[in-house]
């Protein structure tokens, strides 16, 4: 299957407002039962990308002493715009699949709809069980894409979700998968967004044609210029039949808390 080479995209990935992170709130939870001011408490965020997440929760956790944070990412064009938004971070630019990190070393590690891109699934999550230490948390963010036939970017680039059923495990199989590398108390949650997430019809057609989204980088150009077709047609012609497509758009996001 083709790979997305960030490279080609990274100078607009901002551009989207939705790649701005949110508060974590279970690594809040974790500190309050597992932080201490006496010991080094180690939180890693793997394929950390532009390094939103990190800057987010740094800035908003500044009240916890003796947090040491570091982001792993295998693209260093990523990885720029994530060391020129903060410094007070160990960055890294490595693969999933063999990180340069000791055993038993970190006390949080999280990954945000990053591990459709791994090369080889299985390895990466072995690699998080082996550099977290036990009782620590692992926590996996992504989209759904069983849940998510509605949405409007599988409506005008049917391909995309072909390619998305491929590349993403199955809740089950993903348990699954944690479960036999040794990861315990599996907890699999939900969130289902309806509507439009953008703030107009012409933001979105804005973002979708920057083409900054990965399932618009593994299709076919041919594929992608014959949605983009289309979408133009309804973006001049019946604009309000794109609202109401919009409208209807169904989003599916998933987390999975691991303790090791």
């Amino acid at each position: 299957m083709k790979k997305v080479d960030y490279s080609q995209i990274f100078s607009k990935y901002e551009l989207d407002p939705l790649r701005q992170k949110i508060i974590g709130n279970t690594l809040i939870k974790t500190l309050k039962k597992n932080h201490s001011q006496k010991n080094t408490f180690r939180i890693i965020d793997i394929g950390c990308g532009s390094g939103s997440w990190l800057k987010v929760n740094f800035n908003n956790l500044v009240n916890y002493k003796n947090i040491k944070w570091f982001g792993i990412d295998k693209s260093k064009e990523m990885l720029s715009l994530a060391i020129n938004k903060i410094s007070n971070i160990n960055w890294i630019q490595a693969s999933a699949n063999a990180l340069p990190l000791p055993s038993d070393y970190f006390n949080f590690a999280i990954t945000e709809f990053t591990y459709h891109h791994f090369e080889n699934k299985e390895v990466s999550f072995k690699e998080m069980y082996r550099v977290i230490k036990k009782k620590s948390t692992l926590v996996i963010r992504n989209i759904e894409p069983w849940k998510m036939q509605d949405w409007s970017l599988y409506h005008f680039f049917p391909g995309a979700r072909n390619s998305d059923l491929e590349r993403f495990l199955k809740p089950k199989i993903l348990k699954a998968i944690l479960s036999n590398i040794g990861f315990t108390k599996i907890e699999i949650h939900f969130q289902i967004i309806h509507g439009n997430l953008y703030e107009t019809v012409d933001e979105w057609f804005k973002i979708i044609k920057n083409r900054t989204h990965s399932q618009l980088r593994i299709i076919s150009d041919e594929e992608y210029q014959n949605g983009i077709k289309r979408i133009s047609e309804l973006f001049l012609n019946k604009k309000e039949e794109l609202e109401e497509i919009l409208s209807n758009d169904i989003s599916a996001i998933i987390e999975v808390n691991a303790i090791k």
